[in-house]
């Protein structure tokens, strides 16, 4: 291992961050609730100026090739009412159907919403033409 470490036991009364879920007060908190909402709304504008500036593909370009796209198509209407209840054949779609609960729909753009990085979902047509841009800057 990297590090030396040596475990201590501790009292609950001198730290408190022990078990910190199980002790969470009970009921609404509307002041977390807004919280959680004002930062899901500066992810997304985030999200949004990257889709807006990047150089690659635009907004709109996205957004135009997503309504082409068949299986992105599917993954819309899923997100809007409702995935099935197990996973779909199609290896595709079966691949966003694992990713369910961190897709959105933006202004007609699907979002992968992580909690360290959030992508923009590509539509297929525009996939080859991004990974060559992306790599044009590589040596060969």
């Amino acid at each position: 291992m990297g590090f030396q470490f040596t475990i201590r036991y501790r009292k609950t009364s001198q730290h408190g961050n022990a078990d910190c879920l199980s002790r969470l007060p009970f009921g609404p908190d509307s002041n977390f609730d807004r919280i959680e909402q004002q930062d899901n709304k500066e992810i997304s504008h985030a999200i949004q100026e990257q889709i807006f500036t990047s150089p690659v593909a635009g907004y709109n370009e996205v957004r135009q090739e997503t309504v082409k796209d068949q299986h992105l198509q599917r993954v819309i209407t899923w997100i809007q009412q409702g995935w099935p209840v197990i996973k779909p054949d199609d290896k595709e779609l079966g691949t966003f159907w694992i990713h369910r609960d961190s897709l959105q729909l933006e202004q007609g753009v699907l979002l992968l919403i992580r909690e360290q990085t959030s992508r923009v979902v590509i539509p297929r047509s525009l996939q080859c033409r991004i990974l060559d841009t992306l790599h044009s800057s590589h040596w060969v």
